[in-house]
């Protein structure tokens, strides 16, 4: 409801005494102060007309409602703003979890072209030994580009909830033996697989 005028009379009437008996034009009534913070005030009044002035007790009861009604306009500003930053979040997620779809399944197709046609350059009888090479080596990151936008693509469902998570037992020694000879490196190299295999 808008503010009227009994409200307007009730905020001016000895702001400084947080909870008080007031007479004015509408009678006489309670008046308690609510305040949250520096930005939020709010005033609790009730009719008081016939009735003798509040005890102290009785203003002390007044001021512990009012320090509840702040503590739950507090919680309740909060509990919006919270809700508000989460609803932001969700929708960044949403947003990026779009993105990452639509970069995996655009970056897949020409991925996939690149290492065919390296494979089958490396297959032509007419093409030297040294480009040989620099085919499978093509061929090698093309694909492992692939699985990259592939693991993109499964993490995004993850997020989403859409898929599980499947455990894999794979053997280390062909990885790092092939990542090292794609690398080329004039260095000499030796791998010691301690423990099980794979």
């Amino acid at each position: 409801d808008p503010i009227g005028d009994l409200e307007r009379w009730a905020s001016t009437t000895s702001p400084e005494v947080p909870a008080r008996r007031v007479e004015g034009p509408w009678g006489a009534f309670a008046v308690v102060d609510v305040a949250v913070g520096s930005g939020v005030r709010a005033i609790l009044y009730a009719p008081w007309e016939g009735r003798p002035a509040p005890t102290r007790a009785e203003l002390d009861l007044l001021i512990l409602v009012g320090q509840h009604a702040a503590a739950a306009m507090e919680h309740s500003l909060l509990y919006a703003r919270v809700r508000s930053q989460a609803d932001e979040l969700n929708r960044m997620a949403a947003i990026q979890a779009d993105f990452l779809r639509g970069v995996t399944h655009d970056l897949q197709t020409p991925l996939t072209s690149i290492g065919a046609l390296a494979v089958e350059l490396r297959a032509d009888a007419a093409v030297p030994d040294s480009a040989r090479a620099d085919l499978e080596s093509i061929a090698h990151q093309a694909e492992r580009l692939r699985r990259m936008v592939g693991q993109l693509l499964v993490a995004s469902r993850l997020e989403a909830g859409a898929v599980t998570p499947l455990q894999e037992v794979f053997s280390v020694r062909p990885l790092i033996e092939g990542t090292w000879s794609t690398l080329r490196a004039d260095r000499p190299f030796a791998l010691v697989v301690e423990g099980r295999p794979h």
